[in-house]
Protein backbone atom coordinates (compact mmCIF):
# COMPACT_ATOMS: atom_id res chain seq x y z
CA UNK A 1 0.00 0.00 0.00
CA UNK A 2 2.71 2.62 1.03
CA UNK A 3 4.51 1.93 -2.64
CA UNK A 4 1.42 2.17 -4.32
CA UNK A 5 0.60 6.10 -2.19
CA UNK A 6 4.59 6.62 -3.16
CA UNK A 7 3.28 6.25 -6.67
CA UNK A 8 0.81 8.20 -6.72
CA UNK A 9 2.61 11.10 -4.84
CA UNK A 10 5.04 10.83 -7.44
CA UNK A 11 2.58 11.36 -10.35
CA UNK A 12 0.81 14.32 -8.55
CA UNK A 13 4.34 15.77 -8.41
CA UNK A 14 4.94 15.52 -11.78
CA UNK A 15 1.76 16.41 -12.73
CA UNK A 16 1.99 19.71 -10.88
CA UNK A 17 5.59 20.20 -12.05
CA UNK A 18 4.09 20.10 -15.83
CA UNK A 19 1.07 22.02 -15.10
CA UNK A 20 3.14 24.74 -13.88
CA UNK A 21 5.52 24.75 -16.42
CA UNK A 22 2.31 24.82 -19.02
CA UNK A 23 1.19 28.15 -17.06
CA UNK A 24 4.24 29.68 -16.78
CA UNK A 25 5.15 29.39 -20.64
CA UNK A 26 1.38 30.54 -21.39
CA UNK A 27 1.77 33.61 -19.03
CA UNK A 28 5.19 34.48 -20.81
CA UNK A 29 3.75 33.59 -24.23
CA UNK A 30 0.96 36.11 -23.10
CA UNK A 31 3.11 38.93 -21.54
CA UNK A 32 5.26 39.08 -24.91
CA UNK A 33 2.22 38.75 -27.13
CA UNK A 34 1.10 41.45 -24.69
CA UNK A 35 3.82 43.95 -25.05
CA UNK A 36 4.34 43.03 -28.84
CA UNK A 37 1.18 44.61 -29.26
CA UNK A 38 2.03 47.92 -28.70
CA UNK A 39 4.78 48.09 -31.40
CA UNK A 40 3.16 50.52 -33.80
CA UNK A 41 3.57 49.15 -37.03
CA UNK A 42 3.59 51.54 -39.74
CA UNK A 43 1.59 50.26 -42.95
CA UNK A 44 2.66 51.25 -46.41
CA UNK A 45 -0.44 52.92 -47.52
CA UNK A 46 -0.05 54.36 -51.30
CA UNK A 47 -0.45 57.99 -51.40
CA UNK A 48 -0.10 58.44 -47.68
CA UNK A 49 2.86 58.76 -45.67
CA UNK A 50 2.14 57.97 -41.93
CA UNK A 51 4.66 58.47 -39.68
CA UNK A 52 5.00 57.05 -35.59
CA UNK A 53 4.60 59.14 -33.19
CA UNK A 54 5.61 58.89 -30.05
CA UNK A 55 3.48 56.78 -27.70
CA UNK A 56 2.18 58.65 -24.19
CA UNK A 57 0.73 57.31 -20.86
CA UNK A 58 -2.62 58.12 -19.85
CA UNK A 59 -2.90 57.13 -16.79
CA UNK A 60 -5.72 57.07 -14.05
CA UNK A 61 -8.15 56.68 -16.86
CA UNK A 62 -10.93 54.03 -16.32
CA UNK A 63 -12.37 53.96 -19.83
CA UNK A 64 -10.34 54.11 -23.25
CA UNK A 65 -13.67 55.81 -24.54
CA UNK A 66 -12.21 58.97 -26.62
CA UNK A 67 -13.70 61.81 -28.57
CA UNK A 68 -12.74 64.43 -30.19
CA UNK A 69 -13.91 68.06 -30.88
CA UNK A 70 -13.86 70.00 -33.76
CA UNK A 71 -11.56 72.41 -32.23
CA UNK A 72 -8.89 69.41 -32.14
CA UNK A 73 -9.66 68.58 -28.13
CA UNK A 74 -9.36 65.09 -26.92
CA UNK A 75 -11.26 63.82 -24.45
CA UNK A 76 -10.92 60.54 -22.76
CA UNK A 77 -12.03 58.37 -19.95
CA UNK A 78 -15.71 58.53 -18.55
CA UNK A 79 -17.71 60.78 -15.62
CA UNK A 80 -14.66 62.12 -13.17
CA UNK A 81 -11.91 59.69 -14.46
CA UNK A 82 -10.91 61.94 -17.39
CA UNK A 83 -8.29 63.38 -19.05
CA UNK A 84 -7.87 66.11 -21.98
CA UNK A 85 -5.71 67.22 -24.27
CA UNK A 86 -5.85 70.17 -26.64
CA UNK A 87 -2.10 69.70 -28.45
CA UNK A 88 -3.44 66.20 -30.35
CA UNK A 89 -2.81 64.05 -27.98
CA UNK A 90 1.04 65.64 -26.63
CA UNK A 91 0.02 65.54 -22.87
CA UNK A 92 -2.92 65.47 -21.14
CA UNK A 93 -4.34 66.84 -17.88
CA UNK A 94 -7.34 66.73 -15.72
CA UNK A 95 -10.64 68.83 -17.06
CA UNK A 96 -14.30 68.67 -16.40
CA UNK A 97 -15.98 65.15 -16.62
CA UNK A 98 -16.12 63.66 -19.63
CA UNK A 99 -19.68 61.31 -19.59
CA UNK A 100 -19.72 60.71 -24.05
CA UNK A 101 -20.99 57.77 -25.01
CA UNK A 102 -19.59 55.49 -27.74
CA UNK A 103 -22.31 57.85 -29.95
CA UNK A 104 -21.05 61.76 -29.81
CA UNK A 105 -20.88 63.88 -32.76
CA UNK A 106 -19.69 68.41 -32.06
CA UNK A 107 -22.59 69.34 -34.97
CA UNK A 108 -20.04 72.87 -34.71
CA UNK A 109 -21.03 76.26 -32.87
CA UNK A 110 -21.06 74.42 -29.40
CA UNK A 111 -23.71 71.82 -30.47
CA UNK A 112 -22.89 68.35 -29.36
CA UNK A 113 -24.74 65.59 -29.23
CA UNK A 114 -24.37 62.22 -27.34
CA UNK A 115 -26.70 59.16 -27.67
CA UNK A 116 -27.13 56.45 -25.13
CA UNK A 117 -26.39 52.92 -26.58
CA UNK A 118 -29.41 50.96 -25.15
CA UNK A 119 -33.34 52.29 -26.68
CA UNK A 120 -36.50 51.32 -24.49
CA UNK A 121 -39.81 49.88 -25.88
CA UNK A 122 -42.73 52.45 -25.79
CA UNK A 123 -46.17 51.39 -25.58
CA UNK A 124 -47.06 52.47 -29.35
CA UNK A 125 -44.78 50.23 -30.88
CA UNK A 126 -41.76 53.33 -30.83
CA UNK A 127 -38.43 53.64 -29.09
CA UNK A 128 -37.22 55.88 -26.79
CA UNK A 129 -33.89 57.27 -26.75
CA UNK A 130 -31.89 58.79 -24.05
CA UNK A 131 -29.45 61.50 -25.39
CA UNK A 132 -27.45 64.69 -23.58
CA UNK A 133 -26.99 67.61 -25.79
CA UNK A 134 -24.61 70.77 -24.93
CA UNK A 135 -24.87 74.11 -26.66
CA UNK A 136 -21.57 75.42 -25.20
CA UNK A 137 -18.86 72.74 -25.71
CA UNK A 138 -19.83 70.52 -23.37
CA UNK A 139 -19.70 72.59 -20.27
CA UNK A 140 -22.74 71.61 -19.51
CA UNK A 141 -25.86 69.24 -20.79
CA UNK A 142 -28.91 68.51 -21.01
CA UNK A 143 -30.58 65.44 -20.92
CA UNK A 144 -33.31 64.72 -23.41
CA UNK A 145 -35.94 61.86 -25.22
CA UNK A 146 -35.55 60.88 -28.89
CA UNK A 147 -37.74 59.04 -30.77
CA UNK A 148 -36.87 55.87 -32.88
CA UNK A 149 -39.05 53.75 -35.56
CA UNK A 150 -37.85 50.24 -36.76
CA UNK A 151 -40.17 48.20 -37.93
CA UNK A 152 -40.30 44.71 -36.66
CA UNK A 153 -37.42 45.14 -34.42
CA UNK A 154 -36.84 42.36 -31.79
CA UNK A 155 -34.99 42.17 -28.54
CA UNK A 156 -31.23 41.90 -28.64
CA UNK A 157 -28.90 39.64 -26.38
CA UNK A 158 -25.18 41.24 -26.11
CA UNK A 159 -22.25 40.17 -25.29
CA UNK A 160 -22.48 40.67 -21.53
CA UNK A 161 -25.75 38.72 -21.53
CA UNK A 162 -28.34 41.52 -21.17
CA UNK A 163 -31.02 41.82 -23.15
CA UNK A 164 -31.88 45.03 -24.71
CA UNK A 165 -35.07 46.39 -26.32
CA UNK A 166 -34.55 46.76 -30.06
CA UNK A 167 -31.13 47.99 -31.72
CA UNK A 168 -28.15 49.77 -29.88
CA UNK A 169 -26.35 52.89 -31.21
CA UNK A 170 -23.22 52.01 -31.28
CA UNK A 171 -19.74 53.78 -32.77
CA UNK A 172 -21.06 55.36 -36.07
CA UNK A 173 -22.36 58.75 -36.01
CA UNK A 174 -21.89 61.33 -38.68
CA UNK A 175 -23.44 64.48 -40.32
CA UNK A 176 -23.76 64.43 -43.82
CA UNK A 177 -23.54 67.72 -46.34
CA UNK A 178 -26.95 68.10 -46.07
CA UNK A 179 -27.23 68.10 -42.44
CA UNK A 180 -29.19 65.03 -42.14
CA UNK A 181 -27.45 62.65 -38.92
CA UNK A 182 -26.58 59.10 -40.16
CA UNK A 183 -25.96 56.45 -37.35
CA UNK A 184 -25.10 52.90 -37.43
CA UNK A 185 -26.97 50.21 -35.07
CA UNK A 186 -27.05 46.22 -34.74
CA UNK A 187 -29.86 44.15 -33.21
CA UNK A 188 -32.24 41.63 -34.29
CA UNK A 189 -35.38 41.40 -36.03
CA UNK A 190 -37.74 39.35 -35.09
CA UNK A 191 -37.58 36.24 -36.51
CA UNK A 192 -34.04 35.84 -36.62
CA UNK A 193 -32.94 32.67 -35.26
CA UNK A 194 -29.89 31.93 -36.25
CA UNK A 195 -27.21 31.73 -33.09
CA UNK A 196 -23.73 33.03 -33.50
CA UNK A 197 -21.63 30.49 -35.00
CA UNK A 198 -19.30 29.30 -32.22
CA UNK A 199 -20.52 30.67 -29.48
CA UNK A 200 -22.45 28.36 -26.17
CA UNK A 201 -26.44 28.27 -27.27
CA UNK A 202 -26.57 28.67 -23.58
CA UNK A 203 -25.77 32.70 -24.32
CA UNK A 204 -28.84 33.46 -26.41
CA UNK A 205 -26.65 35.04 -28.82
CA UNK A 206 -28.47 35.49 -32.17
CA UNK A 207 -26.59 36.64 -35.12
CA UNK A 208 -26.83 40.41 -35.22
CA UNK A 209 -27.93 42.71 -38.06
CA UNK A 210 -26.47 46.37 -39.02
CA UNK A 211 -28.19 49.04 -39.70
CA UNK A 212 -28.08 52.98 -40.56
CA UNK A 213 -30.56 54.93 -39.11
CA UNK A 214 -31.21 59.00 -40.24
CA UNK A 215 -32.38 61.87 -38.41
CA UNK A 216 -33.56 65.16 -39.87
CA UNK A 217 -33.80 67.54 -36.66
CA UNK A 218 -30.31 66.95 -34.78
CA UNK A 219 -30.95 63.71 -33.23
CA UNK A 220 -34.84 64.35 -32.10
CA UNK A 221 -36.19 61.66 -33.88
CA UNK A 222 -34.74 58.58 -36.15
CA UNK A 223 -35.99 55.89 -38.20
CA UNK A 224 -35.97 54.99 -42.32
CA UNK A 225 -33.74 52.62 -41.47
CA UNK A 226 -31.31 50.66 -44.84
CA UNK A 227 -29.76 47.35 -43.96
CA UNK A 228 -26.51 46.50 -44.22
CA UNK A 229 -25.31 43.61 -43.51
CA UNK A 230 -26.02 40.22 -41.90
CA UNK A 231 -25.87 36.68 -43.51
CA UNK A 232 -24.54 37.97 -47.26
CA UNK A 233 -21.29 38.66 -48.10
CA UNK A 234 -19.17 39.07 -51.57
CA UNK A 235 -17.48 36.32 -52.51
CA UNK A 236 -15.13 35.81 -55.73
CA UNK A 237 -17.20 35.49 -59.01
CA UNK A 238 -15.59 33.95 -62.14
CA UNK A 239 -13.43 36.03 -64.24
CA UNK A 240 -14.40 36.44 -68.17
CA UNK A 241 -10.60 34.91 -68.99
CA UNK A 242 -11.56 31.88 -67.09
CA UNK A 243 -10.23 28.41 -68.92
CA UNK A 244 -13.42 27.04 -68.43
CA UNK A 245 -15.90 29.80 -69.19
CA UNK A 246 -17.54 28.77 -72.04
CA UNK A 247 -16.90 25.01 -71.93
CA UNK A 248 -17.71 23.55 -68.43
CA UNK A 249 -19.20 26.99 -67.20
CA UNK A 250 -21.45 28.67 -68.97
CA UNK A 251 -20.35 32.17 -70.23
CA UNK A 252 -23.11 34.33 -68.68
CA UNK A 253 -21.73 33.07 -65.56
CA UNK A 254 -18.81 35.30 -65.68
CA UNK A 255 -19.08 37.98 -63.05
CA UNK A 256 -16.03 40.16 -60.88
CA UNK A 257 -17.85 39.12 -57.27
CA UNK A 258 -20.58 36.79 -56.78
CA UNK A 259 -23.00 37.21 -53.46
CA UNK A 260 -22.12 34.34 -51.30
CA UNK A 261 -23.49 33.12 -47.31
CA UNK A 262 -21.20 35.46 -44.79
CA UNK A 263 -18.44 33.88 -42.67
CA UNK A 264 -18.93 35.23 -39.61
CA UNK A 265 -18.65 34.09 -35.71
CA UNK A 266 -21.57 36.78 -35.10
CA UNK A 267 -22.74 38.55 -38.13
CA UNK A 268 -22.27 42.21 -38.22
CA UNK A 269 -22.23 44.46 -35.65
CA UNK A 270 -20.35 47.34 -33.50
CA UNK A 271 -20.12 49.15 -36.91
CA UNK A 272 -18.04 52.63 -37.45
CA UNK A 273 -19.03 55.19 -40.10
CA UNK A 274 -17.08 57.61 -42.21
CA UNK A 275 -17.67 59.50 -45.55
CA UNK A 276 -14.97 59.54 -47.38
CA UNK A 277 -13.69 62.81 -49.70
CA UNK A 278 -15.44 61.11 -52.68
CA UNK A 279 -18.07 61.38 -50.49
CA UNK A 280 -18.43 57.69 -50.53
CA UNK A 281 -20.26 55.92 -47.35
CA UNK A 282 -18.00 53.52 -45.64
CA UNK A 283 -19.27 51.50 -42.74
CA UNK A 284 -16.71 49.05 -40.94
CA UNK A 285 -18.11 46.18 -38.97
CA UNK A 286 -16.40 43.17 -36.78
CA UNK A 287 -17.41 39.66 -37.10
CA UNK A 288 -17.36 38.45 -33.71
CA UNK A 289 -14.44 36.48 -31.30
CA UNK A 290 -12.88 37.21 -28.32
CA UNK A 291 -9.09 37.40 -27.07
CA UNK A 292 -8.23 35.22 -23.85
CA UNK A 293 -6.16 37.93 -22.98
CA UNK A 294 -5.87 41.97 -23.15
CA UNK A 295 -3.23 42.09 -26.33
CA UNK A 296 -2.96 38.61 -27.30
CA UNK A 297 -5.08 38.24 -30.39
CA UNK A 298 -4.86 34.09 -30.84
CA UNK A 299 -8.67 33.88 -32.92
CA UNK A 300 -8.43 36.72 -35.50
CA UNK A 301 -11.84 37.52 -37.12
CA UNK A 302 -11.97 39.83 -40.04
CA UNK A 303 -13.48 43.31 -40.09
CA UNK A 304 -16.46 43.65 -43.09
CA UNK A 305 -15.95 46.50 -45.38
CA UNK A 306 -19.44 47.88 -47.14
CA UNK A 307 -19.42 51.07 -49.08
CA UNK A 308 -22.16 52.83 -50.78
CA UNK A 309 -21.69 54.64 -53.77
Amino acid sequence: MKSIYIEKDFTAHIFNFLYSTVIFFLLLFSVTAFAQSYKIIVPDIPGIKVTAGKSVLISEVGSTLAFQFNDGRIVVGKGKDVKWSSDNGHTWKNGLPGNFDKAAIDLGNGEIISINRNTQLRPDGKYRVKLRRSFNSWKTTMTEEGELVIPNASFTVTGSGKRVDGFLFHHGLIQLPNGVLMATMYGNFKGDVQLCAGYPAELGQRKYHTIVVFSKDKGHTWGNYVHIAYDKMLGRGIPDDHDMLGKSIPEDRASRTTIVPAITMEGFREADLIQASNDDLICVMRSGGRNPTPGVNLFPTPLYCSRSF
